[in-house]
């Protein structure tokens, strides 16, 4: 009961951005020369928009003593709908976009994720390997402390502020260091979302090439999600299966750096981490339903319900799924905080990703762009 009104509140801000993404005029819906209707605004970043507006504008704490706020909430403040909020809103984040991936598994088969997943490793490796030693010295070139170097690093390279975390207490990073290094990776993930389909359509990426680049050079899950599906259907499912193959390089990173900060501090370390940190479970889930498409089982039921199929429904709940965990991080987005979390870091987090971009999308134009 607790995560209820949290959900409920993605729930509703997911509707909302359907509903909003299907408006007959432009630029939700553009007629094209055949007749066609489009709806260019795919509801993911419409629901990650309107989910910023409100944790900035309506839940903002700095709102909370003031008339309008009251006002506009009747008889609770800011503050508190943001407390009875988070749980769920969290939950939306990493339980229903897990779930929303791995119901998505029901439309590829064993051949199309292998033959994704090589392109995809060959490159992943490269640019995490460069991404992670290019971050380490532009942050030594700025005099950034290391362990805050190797956070800015990680997250850059891997996925984010998971990859954060889960190396944080490895190399005894304190909770300053880990919160401003979140911040940091996830505000220019933010403007990828944005940013990369403008940049992809100018370059003339296709949904493959599209799918490659944002899959390796977008830092978190959630905001490869939702540029990937911004881009086009194939390029999201691209960008997905190519951030899961990622993900997959996060435990031997965080292994080498811890050892190498252990090897810099005295102290013990006894903390252990679950090996589920390393290798998310939804991914092997994912690939259990890619077994069952290949298999023919999928198919199976799609006969069985011919009018409306499983894979229909399927694919439907798993793009409404990832649309309410979108919301969810529009909402744990709080704009203030990013702006406040220090020009050096800032700096070294922005080349970082201009750096990994760069790296990504010229591989991907010379190699993947088919």
């Amino acid at each position: 009961m607790k995560k209820l009104p949290g959900i409920l509140t993605t729930f509703l801000i997911s509707l909302l951005a359907y509903a909003i993404g299907s408006l007959p005029f432009r630029p939700f819906s553009i007629k094209l020369m055949d007749g066609r209707v489009v709806h260019p605004l795919e509801a993911m970043v419409i629901a990650i928009i309107l989910g910023i507006i409100i944790a900035n504008l309506l839940l903002s704490n700095k709102n909370d003593d003031k008339v309008l706020a009251k006002n506009c909430f009747g008889y609770m403040s800011a503050t508190k709908i943001s407390e009875s909020i988070a749980d769920g809103v969290n939950f939306s984040i990493k339980f229903l976009l897990p779930l929303g991936i791995v119901l998505m598994g029901v439309k590829f088969d064993l051949m199309t994720v292998f033959k994704i997943s090589a392109n995809a490793l060959i490159l992943n490796v490269a640019c995490v390997i460069l991404a992670y030693f290019i971050t380490i010295w532009i942050c030594k070139c700025l005099k950034i402390d290391s362990k805050m170097s190797a956070l800015i690093a990680i997250g850059t390279a891997i996925c984010g502020g998971s990859a954060i975390v889960v190396l944080a207490p490895l190399i005894k990073s304190n909770r300053t260091q880990t919160s401003i290094a979140i911040t940091i990776v996830s505000l220019f993930g933010l403007i990828a979302i944005f940013l990369y389909p403008y940049i992809g359509h100018l370059t003339g990426l296709t949904q493959t090439g599209f799918g490659i680049w944002a899959g390796t050079a977008i830092q978190a899950v959630p905001q490869v999600v939702a540029a990937g599906f911004t881009f086009g259907v194939m390029a999201g499912q691209v960008a997905t299966i190519v951030k899961m193959v990622r993900i997959l390089l996060l435990a031997p990173m965080v292994i080498l750096i811890g050892a190498k900060h252990h090897k810099q501090n005295t102290e013990n370390t006894t903390q252990k981490t679950k090996w589920s940190t390393f290798f998310p479970k939804f991914i092997l889930f994912f690939l259990l339903m890619v077994v069952l498409k290949s298999i023919g089982v999928i198919d199976f039921l799609d006969h069985l319900t011919p009018h409306t199929t499983f894979s229909t429904v399927a694919l439907s709940l798993s793009s409404f799924l990832m649309t309410m965990a979108m919301a969810g991080v529009g909402l744990n987005t709080h704009l203030g905080t990013m702006l406040k979390s220090g020009m050096k870091p800032l700096l070294a987090g922005f080349i970082a990703a201009s750096a990994m971009a760069g790296l990504s999308i010229g591989a991907v134009l010379i190699f993947f762009n088919h």
